[in-house]
């Protein structure tokens, strides 16, 4: 028999020779019969993707697809895309689905040419006397750094203070001058390739600073005296006024008191490190200086000072020189230099026994001026290098002037915990607690308990963050 033709149509096979014809079923089929384009085009270009088919089935579903995910809306056999950037890359292909089979057409690849888009500036604001927070939309998607530059209102030099790394979409500049206006600069780098985006004016507020920090704990003898460490930063000198407090504790309800507090300064970090130790106030060359600062020692075995210190890290370190074999102590760091604007204590770290009742680490803090101010506080144990007897669990708890009290075992527990790395102070050990405060000026304390009671050794660290 000689074969006239064959032809499909709705799902059937007809098939017609010279005497008769035989039709037949065909299951489900889904034909491709035009492929969509790959194509490669700048960002910011139109692009269409055309696909079509023959089916079995009157009205199949269809579904276009972005390396292997649906893309919501797109259920045509065109598919427009306005506007393409550096996300659009990638495989295309229409799907086919009926009766919970489906087909994959032919895939078309988009590829973009490597054209960097600006940054879209999204906010440049402070809230601080020395720092701006900026923030930016990524359109480049090449970039390979980011570059943050700024400048003085009223320059023409554009100085660059930071490079991050590509995708970055925030920034914080510190350690800059309190009542200054500021423009900054931030461009997607890529090779020779740079284009950028510039803030609005932004004015520092007035100072606001440390000015007092203090820490009370148990002082002994040999390792187990108090140590106090701060930092000045790069800058002029500052004047300080330290005292070491022990006697006169008892008025505010603490009977276990060193009874002959003796304090010592050391300077770190240098070939000759300046040293200054004073174990009666009232035998200072600086006797009348200290009272007249209006803060004088209120009992004669307490210890003081008044330095002029340039820019360094520097310990203070309590003892006792009575009979009491462990008893609480206090010292006090006071920031009194004058007409310097951009001269501020930046930390306190204080090393100490840590137990119940009176007998836990507090640490205080006075902040004075018109912004807020950011404050990281962290209270360390289990991972003090080479030390015996750590506190296992510190807890710490913070209590405003005004009587408001916070309370955090574990650092894990703040909503801020990826800015410790940040920052530079990444957290350790799981059981050691920290938390960053953004607190208005004021006075604030510290305490530091061990959960449940316990005891041992503990570093209360308090840090200006801006």
């Amino acid at each position: 028999e000689t074969l006239v033709q064959g032809v499909m149509a709705a799902g059937k096979l007809v098939v017609a020779g010279e005497r008769e014809g035989v039709v037949a079923d065909l299951g489900e089929f889904i034909d491709f019969i035009q492929e969509p384009e790959s194509q490669h085009v700048s960002q910011g270009a139109q692009v269409e993707f055309i696909a079509d088919f023959l089916s079995s089935a009157a009205e199949p579903s269809l579904q276009w697809q972005r390396n292997g995910m649906p893309i919501p809306g797109a259920t045509e056999k065109t598919l427009l895309l306005e506007a393409v950037h550096s996300a659009d890359a990638g495989e295309y292909r229409l799907s086919v689905t009926n009766e919970g089979q489906t087909w994959y057409g032919p895939a078309a690849f988009l590829t973009l040419d490597k054209q960097q888009q600006p940054p879209v500036l999204q906010s440049a604001m402070t809230r601080s006397s020395y720092a701006v927070t900026l923030e930016w939309q990524d359109n480049s998607g090449y970039e390979e750094i980011y570059l943050i530059e700024r400048r003085e209102s009223g320059s023409e030099t554009w100085v660059a203070v930071a490079n991050l790394a590509a995708g970055s979409t925030h920034y914080i500049d510190r350690n800059l001058t309190p009542e200054t206006a500021y423009q900054y600069r931030i461009s997607a780098v890529a090779g020779d390739d740079v284009v950028s985006v510039s803030s609005e004016v932004v004015t520092t507020l007035e100072a606001t600073n440390l000015k007092n920090l203090s820490t009370r704990g148990l002082v002994g003898q040999g390792d187990d005296v108090m140590i106090g460490g701060f930092v000045i930063p790069e800058g002029p000198a500052m004047s300080l006024y330290l005292r070491g407090l022990g006697p006169s504790l008892q008025g505010s309800g603490i009977s276990n008191t060193i009874s002959d507090p003796h304090l010592r300064l050391v300077q770190s970090g240098v070939p000759v490190p300046l040293e200054i130790v004073n174990d009666d106030w009232m035998d200072s060359v600086d006797y009348q200086a200290i009272a007249d600062t209006g803060l004088p020692p209120i009992d004669e075995a307490e210890s003081a000072m008044l330095v002029t210190l340039p820019p360094g890290a520097y310990t203070a370190v309590l003892s006792n020189n009575g009979e009491e074999a462990m008893a609480v102590g206090m010292v006090e760091i006071y920031d009194i230099t004058a007409d310097c604007g951009s001269c501020r204590l930046k930390n306190l770290s204080t090393r100490g026994v840590v137990r119940g009742g009176d007998e836990l680490m507090i640490g205080g803090l006075i902040i004075r001026g018109a912004a807020e101010k950011q404050i990281l506080v962290r209270g360390l144990g289990p991972s003090l290098a080479q030390v015996e007897g750590t506190l296992a669990d510190p807890v710490l708890r913070m209590v405003t002037g005004t009587g408001e009290a916070f309370t955090l075992d574990d650092w894990t527990e703040s909503n801020r915990s990826p800015q410790f790395a940040e920052l530079g102070l990444p957290m350790t050990h799981e059981k050691e607690v920290a938390e960053i405060y953004q607190v208005p000026a004021g006075s604030y304390t510290f305490l530091i308990t061990g959960q449940d009671g316990s005891e041992g050794v503990a570093l209360l660290e308090i840090y200006e963050v801006d």
